[in-house]
């Protein structure tokens, strides 16, 4: 058949990779995460952070589409912390974990997209990552 008279093939996009950046004090919950993230929801990780002086420069730098970012980071107010990361990076989603619970109005005040008790069932955890990255 000549070029001329195919038809047009529908485009079918390749969906994109969500970038995903960990902002976690402790390296066990840290590398647990980084796991769960990869294998179970298949984004992939750009960068993962400790402390905050890191956070905010490798953030910037690796543009992450989601950041999940724990609410008790040494030595920070979360609060200001997330207007920082939004007014650098606008687009990113970030998800919130904490040990405490009851902090989800707080954390959904500072700017956080969704909040998630470390102490709640990997399905919520699914479901918070889940709407913020649809």
């Amino acid at each position: 058949m000549p070029v001329s008279e195919m038809q047009e093939m529908p485009s079918n996009p390749v969906p994109e990779v969500v970038r995903a950046f960990i902002a976690e004090d402790n390296p066990q919950v840290r590398a647990s995460l980084r796991v769960f993230l990869e294998l179970h929801l298949k984004l992939q990780v750009v960068g993962e952070a400790a402390e905050v002086q890191e956070l905010v420069e490798a953030v910037a730098l690796s543009r992450p589409s989601l950041l999940l970012l724990a609410w008790e980071l040494p030595d920070q107010d979360c609060r200001g912390l997330i207007r920082r990361i939004k007014s650098c990076c606008p687009g990113v989603k970030i998800v919130s974990l904490s040990s405490q619970s009851g902090m989800e109005q707080a954390v959904l005040q500072a700017g956080a997209d969704a909040f998630v008790y470390k102490g709640d069932p990997p399905e919520c955890l699914i479901a918070a990552l889940s709407e913020v990255i649809s």
